[in-house]
């Protein structure tokens, strides 16, 4: 290889490598950007579901005021039951006027608002008792299911029946009845007493409640029914819930929890349920995902797009850190390779070759392949100088060393300007026979270099050739293969010059078989 190319070379591998720490920088930049982006989304992730847990808590909480007020109106109902049971144990009491009868046995708990009449029915599901009333209604009750439970069965306890449609008051108005069973003394069946809740009481419950916008409050018998939702929506009410709402697949797992679905009205919530007490009521909160979620999407919004335009900032100073060490980095190359380069005729100088020597030595060394070393003078340069002049000098010297770049093509060998119109070649893992070779061929194209268009004569340039071939080891220095290359050289010049010659041959005053030579320059 050529010391043009070699130096093209080094200079194209440092290039590349001047790009390496830039890159680097870059990638170490994207990966510390990626990583930052990585926790910023586990921090919004955490922040996410605590946002949803609060609306869980809040639904919840909600759920838990709505079923103390339901439970309470409730426990008002059971009591006023008991009262009638044990009055109508009393015989004295059953004995007096209708009207002050009815005010012993009813007190004001059963006339709160939302709370219908309690009736008390006979074993055949006639009223024989009302608490708002002394002329009973002429109604008949028998086929009403919580009839028929404390009927069939002793141990109904509080029964809260399914939504049904009011046959006392208007018929349109859709109620939910609270009954207990009535026993004669022998535990036989004596009839049932019930009480009614308007549907329209829950809603008015459900309407105290502030809710945050396209929120929902949903009540559920365990059958599957609708009690009472609010916003109201009056074409669900008694109806069974679809199995697209969502609610009973949850509540088949578990008595209690959360779920996210559509609503009736299109509304993407968050429901939170659960059963109210023993009751077969379910409780279903529902807070609008867009709701609670808004001012979350409006922080990570805007989070996003300042660490977005922060990151952009990074990788803009970034690319332009990058670009600036890159400029450093390509200056200090270049300024390496002119400082390892002849100005003149563009092959390595001195300082490059002393360190490639070195460097090549001690590869040597460890590899114990030889090493051969060309020294060069060109032949009488300081008469061609005197007659032709010193410009005409320098361009024959541009020729010579482009002879030199033709012919040593091998990778790693180096020709420089030792000094003046002397010259090196460098030929590692090389020994003298090739060397030899490499050197005729450099001769010879010198030789026969047509300098016409130079000086208009006929005049040539010749070279005299000195080999040196060592197998270097550790006990030697790299001074000494320059040594016997010197030695050889003076040998070719001693010898009549335009000849290669190695430390081997002869000294004589002419050519001789060991001393390979073209015509004599003298």
């Amino acid at each position: 290889m050529t010391a043009r190319s070699s130096l093209a070379q080094s200079a194209t591998q440092k290039a590349a490598s001047a790009s390496f720490p830039s890159l680097a920088y870059l990638c170490s930049t994207l990966v510390g950007i990626i990583s930052v982006f990585v926790a910023f989304g586990l921090v919004l992730h955490s922040s996410y579901l605590a946002t949803k847990q609060l609306a869980i808590q809040t639904s919840a909480s909600i759920g838990a005021l709505i079923e103390q007020d339901i439970t309470r109106n409730l426990e008002f109902y059971n009591l006023s039951f008991q009262a009638v049971i044990d009055g109508i144990k009393n015989p004295r009491l059953m004995a007096l006027d209708p009207t002050l009868r009815q005010l012993a046995l009813f007190d004001r708990s059963a006339t709160a608002e939302g709370l219908g009449s309690i009736l008390v029915l006979d074993e055949n599901g006639n009223p024989v008792l009302d608490s708002r009333t002394t002329k009973l209604p002429q109604v008949n009750f028998a086929d009403r299911d919580y009839f028929q439970v404390h009927r069939s069965r002793v141990d109904a306890g509080l029964y809260i029946s399914l939504p049904l449609q009011s046959r006392i008051r208007n018929q349109a108005d859709w109620i939910m009845c609270i009954s207990r069973r009535l026993s004669h003394r022998d535990g036989s069946f004596a009839g049932v007493i019930v009480g009614a809740i308007s549907l329209s009481y829950f809603q008015k419950v459900f309407q105290k409640v502030d809710l945050e916008k396209d929120s929902a409050i949903i009540l559920f018998h365990t059958s599957g029914r609708f009690v009472a939702r609010y916003p109201f929506v009056a074409s669900v009410i008694g109806q069974k819930a679809g199995r697209n709402d969502g609610l009973f697949d949850h509540y088949e797992k578990a008595p209690s929890g959360t779920y996210e679905n559509m609503g009736l009205d299109g509304v993407e919530r968050l429901y939170h349920y659960h059963r109210i007490g023993s009751l077969p009521l379910i409780l279903d909160v529902g807070l609008s995902t867009n709701a609670i979620f808004t001012h979350w999407w409006h922080q990570a919004l805007t989070t996003t797009i300042s660490l977005l335009a922060l990151c952009v900032l990074v990788l803009i100073m970034t690319v332009r850190v990058g670009r600036e060490l890159r400029r450093r980095q390509q200056a200090e190359d270049q300024l390496a390779i002119l400082a390892a380069t002849d100005s003149l005729t563009g092959l390595a100088n001195r300082r490059k070759f002393d360190a490639s020597l070195a460097s090549e030595w001690t590869r040597s060394c460890r590899s114990g392949m030889p090493i051969s070393l060309l020294m060069i003078d060109t032949d009488l340069f300081k008469s061609f100088n005197d007659d032709f002049g010193h410009q005409a000098g320098d361009e024959a010297l541009k020729a010579i060393a482009q002879c030199f770049q033709t012919i040593v093509q091998r990778q790693p060998d180096l020709v420089a300007r030792y000094g003046g119109e002397e010259f090196a070649i460098l030929l590692p893992n090389t020994d003298e026979a090739d060397a030899r070779h490499v050197a005729e061929a450099v001769r010879a194209a010198v030789e026969n270099l047509d300098l016409t268009y130079l000086i208009r004569s006929c005049r040539k340039l010749t070279l005299s050739i000195g080999i040196g071939t060592k197998h270097a080891s550790h006990d030697e220095e790299a001074g000494k293969l320059v040594r016997d290359a010197d030695r050889a050289l003076y040998i070719a010049k001693s010898s009549g010059r335009n000849r290669v010659c190695s430390t081997s041959d002869k000294l004589t005053l002419v050519p001789t078989a060991a001393c390979k030579s073209g015509p004599s320059r003298a």
